[in-house]
């Protein structure tokens, strides 16, 4: 027995003498994780530690490796298979553990899987299929018309896909209405969802709510926005029953990726009219006075952080930058406008934040430009790059690897790769065929 004991008490005693700080000191056991966002329902993803150590994630919100790690361990997370149907990104995704980490950042967005272009000289919508390894178009079929027929060509001048990717919604300028379409799932073709809804006057550009329960559609000849709710089943719309006034010839409207608030490009009066927006009816109540903008204002962009708005002014060849306010909504103008090429026409943000494009009518240009995320300034990243004749319309995809153009006079749409680092854009082999007069472009994600 006493050799037993004996036995005990020295185990016991260099277990003391190791938790003290002896020789044998065992390393600090470190955790790493992070936040996974923006995955859809039903979907999962796979992520690697150094290549190896996999972790399985299928829900939003924080995830933790199965290996613990020793301090000073080195490691480099990676994705290992995609969610079907999305593309994820990672940040803070490497570094050396002195703690436990938590802060590797998964945010995931649907990939695109169809394009949509109104051509407004000829009635149609034009629907392809979008490759998302080379970016390519292809068209899946004759274009759609809009409109309601009759004597008018209805001259669709915007499209725009709800954020589910099951509809989509067409301002048609010359007969006051808004078409309405579902997608087909697998091939991208378009169904009539029912009998045209009436605008105003002169529905010139047209947006959804991030939530995909509003619908808001500019009248440039009326002075005014018309607002609809879309029925979450069908896609149908259903006016508020009331017009909210704008500024005059107000040429596009878009909704900041909060939900809570609404800004509108009024051409003829130099100036961005805002509004809070009724998060139960989608009603709007304006944020008074306007907000000076450039000359003749054509378009305007909020950056996907909802921080910023930047507004081309196209008689002025420049974009002007305004802050939000995160509480009540309203602008205020920060640092000067920036040159861009002859009479800029519309602006787009790219998802992550960091670019910002410029299709310039008169020159046959885009401009690109780096975005200060802290303070919104915009830089220009040296010459514009060619595009078809009279380009109208600039889209980047959810990924962010690709660029589009509608290319209004040379009935065409111009596809471009973007340089992750730079933003440079690189044209695609050739231009991709259109019907008359394309001028708005709008990307469907996958379902």
């Amino acid at each position: 027995m006493s050799k037993i004991v004996s036995t005990t008490v020295i185990a016991l005693f260099a277990s003391l003498l190791t938790a003290c700080g002896g020789s044998e000191a065992v390393a600090p056991i470190f955790t790493l994780g992070g936040t996974v966002s923006q995955l859809a329902a039903f979907k999962s993803l796979t992520l690697l530690n150094n290549g190896s150590d996999t972790l399985t994630v299928s829900s939003n919100g924080t995830f933790t490796f199965p290996t613990k790690l020793p301090v000073g361990a080195s490691y480099t997370v990676s994705i290992g298979t995609q969610p079907l149907g999305m593309i994820c990104g990672l940040t803070n995704a490497s570094g050396t553990l002195t703690t436990n980490v938590i802060n590797v950042n998964v945010v995931c967005l649907k990939i695109p899987a169809f394009a949509y272009i109104a051509n407004g000289n000829d009635g149609t919508i034009s629907a392809y299929t979008l490759n998302p390894s080379t970016g390519a178009l292809v068209s899946v079929g004759p274009a759609t018309a809009t409109g309601s027929g009759g004597l008018h060509r209805p001259d669709p001048h915007s499209v725009v896909v709800d954020p589910t990717g099951r509809f989509v919604y067409v301002a048609n300028e010359a007969q006051n209405s808004l078409s309405m379409y579902g997608i087909n799932s697998s091939t991208g073709a378009l169904t009539s969802l029912g009998s045209d809804v009436p605008t105003g006057l002169g529905p010139f550009s047209v947006a959804v709510d991030p939530t995909g329960r509003f619908l808001y559609a500019v009248n440039v000849y009326a002075a005014s926005v018309s607002a609809y709710t879309i029925n979450s089943s069908t896609g149908a719309l259903t006016s508020v029953g009331s017009v909210f006034s704008t500024g005059t010839d107000p040429e596009s409207l878009m909704v900041d990726p909060t939900g809570r608030f609404l800004y509108v490009a009024n051409f003829n009066s130099n100036s961005v009219s805002a509004y809070t927006i009724n998060p139960s009816t989608g009603a709007l109540t304006s944020i008074v006075p306007n907000v000076a903008t450039g000359t003749q204002p054509t378009s305007l962009v909020i950056d996907p952080k909802g921080n910023f708005v930047y507004v081309t002014n196209s008689a002025d060849n420049t974009v002007s930058t305004y802050s939000i306010n995160s509480s009540t909504g309203a602008l205020t103008s920060i640092g000067s406008a920036v040159t861009t090429g002859a009479v800029p026409i519309c602006i787009t943000i790219d998802p992550a934040d960091k670019f910002a494009y410029v299709a310039n009518a008169t020159d046959n240009t885009i401009s690109t430009f780096t975005i200060d995320r802290a303070s919104g300034g915009l830089a220009s990243t040296g010459a514009a790059v060619a595009t078809g004749t009279t380009p109208t319309t600039v889209a980047v995809d959810p990924s962010g690897k690709f660029a589009y153009v509608s290319n209004f006079a040379a009935a065409s749409a111009w596809g471009y790769l973007i340089d992750a680092s730079t933003g440079a854009l690189t044209p695609m082999a050739t231009p991709f065929a259109t019907g008359a007069g394309p001028y708005s472009i709008a990307l469907a994600p996958v379902q």
